[in-house]
């Protein structure tokens, strides 16, 4: 498990931040993505993106057992902006 774990950080950590076209999500953001079958998984979270869009339009990659494959602006719908989350504070 700590071997999937890390593969996981490190490919994250090589997403970019910002979108390679213009888009509608953001990095943190809370989305369903549907298949191609019409299922739909629900809670969601957009982890970075691909370094183009060369990819069938695909470039959106989320916190999923298959993280490293991205995903289409089409395939997704919001549920929640990242700016619109709460943010977990700690008392002093």
């Amino acid at each position: 498990m700590y071997r999937y774990e890390e593969r996981y950080r490190n490919f994250v950590a090589d997403l970019n931040d910002k979108p390679p076209v213009k888009c509608d999500y953001s990095v943190g953001d809370q989305v369903s993505f549907t298949n191609e079958n019409g299922v739909t998984f629900n809670g969601l979270k957009v982890v970075g993106f691909a370094k183009d869009d060369s990819f069938y339009g695909r470039y959106i990659h989320l916190d999923t057992s298959s993280y490293w494959f991205p995903h289409s602006p089409g395939e997704l719908k919001m549920e929640e902006p990242a700016s619109q989350q709460e943010v977990a504070t700690t008392s002093p």
